[in-house]
């Protein structure tokens, strides 16, 4: 196999695992936040590389819906952009929010939360994914 075929064989294999933000998603604002890692620990760095939430968190995801999940001591929660849980840490696992919901894990199953932390699908579920276009359409 030439090097070319190889390379766009590459190309295609990260373009189908990429399971992160879309490009769209990562278009800078004023008030875009990014997780970064430092001595293991995670935080929130703003577009111009300044850190805006200090790196203290075992593991956090990207901010949607004005919210980010982060884990602390093995329980995950939501944080605002200051860095504050708004909704505790109450949860074994989580994503990010879309369209008002996020998916939380409790006692081993899946539901998901609004933006309040209410429980507004009964963790029930052995699995869930997050919403993509048109998931909660009738």
């Amino acid at each position: 196999m030439n090097n070319r075929i190889k390379y766009f064989i590459c190309l295609l294999l990260l373009n189908t695992a990429w399971t992160g933000p879309s490009m769209a998603q990562l278009e800078p604002s004023s008030t875009s936040l990014f997780p970064v890692i430092r001595n293991n620990k995670w935080g929130f760095m703003d577009v111009s590389g300044q850190i805006r939430i200090a790196p203290h968190f075992d593991l956090a995801k990207e901010f949607c819906d004005g919210l980010a999940p982060a884990k602390i001591a093995g329980q995950w929660g939501f944080i605002d952009s200051s860095g504050k849980f708004v909704i505790e840490q109450s949860f074994s696992d989580a994503g990010v929010f879309s369209e008002g919901l996020a998916q939380v894990k409790l006692n081993g199953k899946w539901g998901y939360i609004n933006k309040s932390g209410t429980l507004v699908i009964e963790p029930t579920y052995d699995l869930v994914t997050a919403k993509s276009e048109n998931s909660f359409s009738e």
